[in-house]
């Protein structure tokens, strides 16, 4: 099983986009997810915290059944309180997209 693990809390938490999870996550972002790393590719500007967070509650959907958007926020939380930034996310989401098939390492 491929899947990106992320650690919150002392809570490993499994992520990977599933072609099901990555149809949805289209539909709510209006674009290829691909597309907003293109962007920032081409202009360094990193995605906003909502759009990265939304990826990252539906990278959950496969392995994390049924885990919320507002669970999200709080895993968002602690991962703050742990010292962590927004920063910090933006790797783990790159990861999630190498994991799940977008690109190769």
């Amino acid at each position: 099983m491929l899947y990106t693990t992320i650690n919150v809390g002392g809570i490993d938490y499994k992520a990977r986009l599933t072609a099901k999870a990555c149809v949805d996550l289209e539909k709510k972002l209006g674009t290829n997810p691909l597309n907003i790393l293109g962007e920032f590719s081409t202009t360094n500007k990193i995605p906003d915290l909502s759009t990265m967070l939304v990826i990252l509650h539906a990278s959950l959907q496969a392995y994390e059944h049924g885990i919320t958007l507002d669970r999200v926020y709080d895993m968002y939380d602690r991962f703050v309180e742990e010292g962590n930034s927004l920063m910090e996310l933006f790797p783990i989401i790159i990861e999630i997209f190498k994991t799940s098939g977008f690109f190769k390492e």
